[in-house]
């Protein structure tokens, strides 16, 4: 797998962290499911890069829209975007080399789509693959089960945008009771170490290129929270100025946060299964958005 090795590792982790939170909170969707393995749910992958994630959750995608879910993530659609041209174009050549991907990519069931987090919301349509003919507000723009953020939040342009107003944007793309679930890196000492002087020293040392990360921009759980609890009040003020089906106002709206701060090594998920522990409630009455994080690097 060459520099891309250790990425490829942490895939079958990522996966056992959504299985992990599908579990503590199902979504809506698997709620009202008539079979208890339909595979339902619509994923969001953010800041896909070249598809290492998009593309291994792709392969869980039955080939028959009817036939239950092979894995625990359920999955029935995948969207994955980037706005880099050139990494969506590699996605898409290696995914066409394995068969099955391939198959979800000329049904649309899984699609690449090289464009921002704030054009798909811009978008005039839900997930291709809903039966369901959307509602006047929910055409305002896609709304899906699973949001992932994996490695993105701590390369976010402070000249552009910023955390806050990012993860608001995340949240509204996502459907009341579903989770957006993702992962960064702590900054801390040892974080700095591994993440810039071995991470990104020359191959084969190194796994990522000369300038990939910034020790500065990385983030801590703390942080992470106050960030994504602003953000969800931005998404529920911005939806109800805007007619979004999102709870139009702050105190309908409950956040179920759960970071964990993970030390062990990538190829050990023994505290991944430690999630449904540290997972807090939410309060009856609200609808509920689920936000999980794993911060590395502790």
């Amino acid at each position: 797998m060459g520099p891309s090795r250790i990425l490829h590792l942490m895939n079958p982790l990522r996966h056992e962290f959504i299985a992990s939170c599908l579990a503590e909170g199902p979504p809506p969707a698997v709620l009202e499911a008539s079979s208890p393995n339909s595979a339902n749910l619509h994923y969001l992958d953010i800041g896909c890069g070249g598809g290492i994630f998009a593309e291994s959750l792709a392969r869980t995608i039955p080939l028959d829209p009817s036939a239950p879910a092979p894995t625990p993530s359920r999955a029935a659609s995948m969207t994955a975007i980037d706005p880099t041209t050139t990494l969506i174009q590699i996605a898409k050549e290696h995914a066409r080399m394995d068969p099955t991907v391939d198959a979800h990519l000329r049904s649309g069931r899984f699609r690449y789509l090289n464009t921002t987090l704030e054009d798909v919301l811009a978008s005039p349509t839900a997930p291709e693959s809903q039966s369901t003919q959307p509602t006047a507000a929910q055409a305002q723009h896609p709304q899906f089960d699973v949001v992932t953020l994996f490695e993105v939040i701590e390369h976010i342009d402070p000249n552009t945008t910023t955390p806050q107003a990012f993860l608001a944007n995340c949240l509204r793309a996502l459907k009341p009771g579903g989770w957006l679930v993702g992962s960064t890196i702590s900054r801390t000492f040892p974080s700095f170490i591994l993440n810039q002087v071995i991470a990104e020293a020359p191959w084969p040392i190194g796994v990522v290129p000369r300038g990939t990360h910034e020790w500065r921009k990385f983030v801590n759980p703390p942080e992470l929270h106050a960030w994504a609890q602003e953000g969800l009040m931005r998404a529920a003020d911005s939806a109800a100025t805007r007619g979004w089906p999102f709870p139009a106002g702050r105190d309908e709206v409950e956040m179920c946060w759960s970071c964990l701060c993970a030390r062990s090594r990538v190829e050990d998920g023994a505290g991944l299964r430690k999630l449904g522990q540290l997972l807090l409630g939410c309060e009856e009455g609200h609808l509920n958005y689920h936000v999980a994080f794993v911060a590395f690097g502790l």
